[in-house]
């Protein structure tokens, strides 16, 4: 009888360690080990060729998009650590804002979905989905060299255009933004090569960190003149007013002392939508920048709004800061963006 018990006993502890071993996978962790998926990466897509990642899931698709959010986090974390510790060095003690537009500039850059990433192979394991995404090593690093390659010739050519006698204040900043946006494009694709186990390093510029460092100063030494005219043009002009300086550029009344002239005109207009009650107005703004050494019109912008409130003030109230802000933001990003 005694024997007996301690077969079941011990029957029952086997299958109690059964049990344990069929827990269900951890769906959040991309790592979550398979027979199937080892197989696949070290077979099919082998480390030194492939850079690989798995998802799980509970459709083939999730499972896919779990993959290639994870081969893209590899990269994410990575380039944006490394390149935020290089960029800090550079843009050292700038102004606050010009500091968050390179932090918010890598941001973007960093997490740009890669290129040449692909799902590998999909299989089911119980009632689970299963995926690995995969990046050809090789082919990843023809591709970056060659991207970064380019980047150094375009920051060459840049750099000419940036020290020529001739060229115009806003010139001068716009291709000082294109430099800066080059620069984070060359270290991103430096740090991709690096985690591919590619050492590769563009040589660097003491002229091209210099003109990093100077853009808050041209910025600040940069004349902004702003002209508006139209309803309500006093409320516009200052919104615009206000955005630029908040990003350090310094704004002149006089129009001969500017080196950025901002024209433009606003317009009112009341709505009929009868709609009781209540009273609807568009706010338009059309404005040119020009640049006063060349006289070129480098930019120009419309917008227009449309608002709604019980009485025809606020109505004009809402539609008018409405359209002032928006143009504002468009302006400040002709000035902080590196777009041609």
């Amino acid at each position: 009888m005694t024997n007996r018990c301690l077969s079941l006993l011990l029957l029952l502890l086997i299958l109690l360690c059964l049990i344990g071993c069929g827990t269900t996978p951890d769906r959040g962790n991309s790592s979550t080990k398979s027979p199937f998926a080892s197989d696949a990466a070290s077979l099919d897509f082998p480390e030194s060729h492939y850079l690989t990642a798995k998802g799980i899931g509970q459709s083939e698709p999730e499972a896919s998009r779990q993959a290639m959010a994870a081969l893209s986090a590899i990269f994410e974390a990575n380039i944006e650590s490394e390149v935020s510790t290089r960029a800090e060095l550079v843009v050292d003690d700038a102004a606050e804002a010009f500091t968050k537009n390179v932090k918010e500039a890598l941001r973007v850059k960093s997490a740009v979905t890669l290129q040449g990433a692909s799902i590998g192979k999909n299989w089911q394991q119980g009632s689970y989905h299963y995926a690995l995404a995969v990046l050809d090593k090789s082919k990843a690093r023809a591709d970056w060299v060659q991207q970064a390659i380019a980047a150094d010739n375009r920051i060459e050519g840049e750099l000419s255009v940036f020290n020529d006698p001739q060229t115009g204040s806003f010139s001068r900043l716009k291709t000082a933004n294109r430099i800066l946006s080059l620069w984070i494009d060359r270290q991103v694709l430096e740090s991709r090569l690096r985690i591919i186990d590619v050492p590769y390093g563009s040589p660097d510029s003491d002229d091209v960190a210099a003109i990093i460092r100077q853009l808050p100063e041209i910025r600040s030494r940069m004349r902004i003149c702003i002209e508006m005219t139209g309803s309500e043009a006093e409320k516009i002009r200052g919104h615009i007013a206000e955005r630029l300086t908040g990003q350090g550029f310094v704004l002149t009344d006089t129009r001969d002392a500017s080196d950025v002239l901002i024209q433009g005109t606003s317009r009112i207009d009341q709505l009929d939508l009868d709609r009781k009650n209540w009273e609807f107005v568009r706010a338009s703004v059309s404005l040119a920048v020009i640049d006063q050494a060349t006289g070129a019109r480098v930019a120009e912008i419309s917008e227009n709004m449309r608002a709604a409130h019980l009485t025809l003030s606020e109505a004009t109230n809402k539609a008018v800061a409405k359209v002032s802000g928006q143009a504002a933001e468009e302006i400040v990003r002709n000035f902080i963006s590196s777009d041609s």
